[in-house]
């Protein structure tokens, strides 16, 4: 509010009314994901705030997606379908169309698969005769792969999974 006191009699006068500043406030979770998995963008703690606007930056730089939101709807979830990292931006907007001044930014990251190298020793063999799997040639970009499933599928299915060294 915008108010004069006139000196002489200590009356007060409103003169403009002003809508508060609207303050960004978003919560990205997970900040660490596979790919396919579900990502929440919540902007429920934006204050003075009617709109908001996400928008999600390729790891490259471009600009891959973007969601409005209402401080009635804050929610935003979503999937990523490629590895890396990606950055997030976002604001905030009073019912003049005023935008949040404040820094409102967050990052996802999105694993890169492993890659399975699969070493299978017989190539053939008979009933009775032991197979062995071995995946210990298997890479993670992002670190070291820490679990192998393997399944035998046939007359007889087996399925076995792997979490210590070697694989």
């Amino acid at each position: 509010y915008v108010l004069i006191v006139p000196k002489p009699c200590g009356n007060l006068t409103l003169i403009d009314v002003k809508n508060a500043y609207p303050t960004c406030d978003l919560k990205v979770s997970p900040a660490k994901v596979n790919i396919g998995d579900e990502i929440t963008m919540d902007m429920s703690g934006s204050k003075c705030a009617t709109k908001m606007e996400i928008k999600v930056y390729h790891p490259k730089g471009t600009l891959i997606a973007k969601q409005s939101l209402t401080s009635g709807n804050p929610v935003w979830k979503t999937k990523f379908q490629k590895p890396g990292d990606y950055f997030i931006k976002a604001e905030a907007f009073n019912v003049d169309g005023v935008a949040s001044s404040n820094n409102c930014e967050a990052k996802v990251y999105v694993n890169f698969p492993p890659e399975c190298d699969l070493k299978v020793e017989p190539q053939k063999a008979y009933v009775g005769d032991i197979v062995k799997m071995d995946a210990s040639g298997s890479k993670d970009k992002d670190g070291k792969v820490v679990k192998a499933e393997f399944t035998l599928s046939g007359a007889e299915s087996e399925k076995k999974t792997v979490t210590g060294d070697p694989l």
